[in-house]
């Protein structure tokens, strides 16, 4: 007995582990840190949330049906969460859910039963989701029913029916969303072709990031349409998923109608549909994994892909130095194809559109609430200004992990006495593959408000920020792009960001009315671009005296602040 179960523990520990450490949690450095500050945060924020609804629930209330339409938008929020993060979390462990073929090429030599490594993945997985979605579930289930009896005059039972539904309707939230994205992954591992399913699974990891990193930063937007969305759940409304989980959180609570329960019943169907697709998919997923290990390995010899292709031509035309060329393409592929480097950037971009939807639905509101008015240009170049920022503080982020530490000294036998070329192709590819689309979309998205020499003027005005961003944001940098060991900031760096941050917020509207001005006119327009040259030019001179003051870029981590005292035995 105990050697027939030494093999499971021993594969469920391992496929465990790989929740912890894996390509995007640990691609080469310790980023633990960061994460469990981040989940630390989300904890303490969904912890504390309840007692700010103290000034909402603390009043007496006379009438218990109109308590629970108060709640009704809290209940939301609540269900919204434990969806939303329980995605969030299960993308960042998008590799780890499946049955990769380096396990099944190690796992299929050994003589280990195929039923023991599938009860043990299916095992990790299961454990994962608990360890996920309990936490979520209780950090509010515990103090949210309470709070929201506090103005009851007889709230024991009531609370109790709340926490049930709480409870449930929070934990099937999560569970319909981890068991959603694993149908998704599981499934694109049916697809014919290796490379295919490798590239449309990176598609919906980009996707499902980045839609949800948008519904979190507007949530409090999307719960306050919790009446609205339940007036109308016979026709659209009923097709929102958190309304089918409050319909389960009231029809438990015991305040349940016949608009709830048509909700409820929803998504009762949509969490066993969900569970049996994602359960199956990923049993035949990783029986077909471990029946594929004598597969031929795909090669490069099938051709490039049209990704390397397109890359290639690109950076043919925009340098024509080879180290600038040869580091663009690398830039460039490491974004579109790293996963971690994809999911911060997928990250930030999802946090830029959720900050221009909510500035353009609040900035183009009439007063009466009725119609739309162009935004004042000022405040579009402001937020554009506040997008490129956020884009381009996720390349500030990303460059300084690696794509691939083992594979570094490829670069380090390059032509390492041209820092200047390395840095030009890496700022090349910044502007090619983010800054020139998210200017070009931006433009696009102004067309209805304004006409072509505002658009072009405030596009001008767009690019001219970046590239100042940029050089700011690299100032001191003094490392190789996606080749050096991650590390946490350290020193005076600490306090730079939040400084830039404040200085930024402070000064970007201002600083946009002064610009507008300036752009009203021909003669303006050229002191703008003018000025914005120059500035881009010094920064850049500054930071090429710091590069060269440093010695060149570095390819391991230098902390200010120590001293060798070079003290001889």
């Amino acid at each position: 007995m105990i050697g027939a179960r030494r093999p499971f523990g021993v594969l469920f520990r391992h496929f465990l582990g790989a929740f912890v450490d894996n390509d995007v949690i640990a691609p080469a450095g310790d980023l633990h840190g960061p994460l469990s500050k981040a989940v630390a945060m989300l904890a303490l924020v969904g912890l504390l949330y309840p007692f700010k609804l103290l000034g909402t629930y603390g009043r007496p209330f006379w009438d218990y049906a109109a308590l629970d339409a108060v709640s009704w938008n809290d209940k939301s929020t609540f269900v919204l969460i434990s969806l939303v993060l329980t995605g969030l979390l299960t993308v960042i462990e998008w590799d780890a859910l499946r049955l990769d073929r380096r396990d099944s090429l190690a796992l299929g030599a050994l003589p280990i039963r195929a039923a023991t490594i599938l009860r043990a993945k299916l095992a990790a997985l299961g454990t994962f989701l608990l360890a996920l979605s309990i936490p979520l579930t209780l950090l509010g289930g515990l103090t949210f029913p309470i709070i929201m009896h506090a103005g009851w005059r007889s709230g024991v039972r009531l609370a109790a029916a709340t926490m049930a539904g709480h409870l449930v309707a929070t934990l099937a939230a999560a569970w319909f969303a981890f068991f959603t994205l694993l149908a998704a992954q599981s499934l694109l591992q049916w697809l014919p072709g290796r490379r295919l399913a490798g590239r449309l699974a990176a598609v919906v990891q980009l996707a499902a990031t980045l839609g949800l990193v948008v519904v979190l930063l507007v949530l409090p937007f999307i719960a306050s349409k919790t009446a609205a969305l339940k007036q109308a759940s016979a026709g659209a409304g009923g097709l929102a998923p958190q309304m089918w989980f409050v319909g389960m959180y009231q029809v438990t609570a015991g305040q349940g109608d016949a608009d709830w329960a048509r909700l409820a019943a929803r998504g009762w169907l949509a969490l066993l549909v969900s569970a049996l697709a994602g359960a199956g998919a990923s049993l035949l997923a990783y029986r077909r994994a471990l029946g594929s290990t004598l597969e031929n390995v795909e090669t490069a010899a099938g051709g490039w892909s049209p990704v390397i292709r397109l890359t290639g031509l690109v950076s043919r035309v925009i340098a024509r130095d080879p180290a600038e060329r040869g580091f663009f393409s690398f830039s460039v592929l490491t974004i579109l194809r790293s996963p971690w480097h994809r999911l911060v950037m997928a990250a930030c971009v999802g946090v830029a559109l959720a900050l221009a939807m909510v500035t353009l639905d609040a900035a183009t509101l009439t007063r009466d609430g009725v119609g739309r008015v162009p935004m004042r240009v000022s405040h579009t170049l402001a937020m554009q200004w506040v997008v490129l920022a956020i884009v381009l503080s996720g390349v500030r982020v990303a460059a300084a992990v690696p794509a691939e530490l083992r594979a570094s000294w490829v670069l380090r036998m390059l032509e390492t006495d041209q820092p200047r070329r390395w840095m030009a192709g890496f700022r090349s590819a910044v502007f090619v593959s983010l800054v020139a689309p998210a200017v070009a979309l931006m433009a696009v998205a102004m067309a209805w408000q304004y006409g072509w020499h505002t658009i072009w003027t405030l596009s001008l005005a767009a690019c001219l920020f970046a590239g100042a961003a940029f050089e700011v944001l690299f100032l001191g940098f003094g490392r190789v792009p996606f080749a050096c060991p991650a590390e946490q900031e350290m020193g005076d760096a600490r306090i730079r960001g939040p400084l830039m941050v404040a200085l930024f917020t402070i000064l970007v509207v201002p600083a946009a009315e002064l610009i507008t001005l300036g752009l009203r006119t021909g003669a303006g327009t050229a002191v703008v671009l003018a000025s914005g040259l120059a500035a881009i030019a010094l920064l850049r001179w500054r930071g090429q005296v710091a590069m060269a003051s440093a010695g060149g870029l570095s390819f391991e981590p230098e902390y200010r602040g120590t001293q060798a005292l070079d003290i001889q035995p």
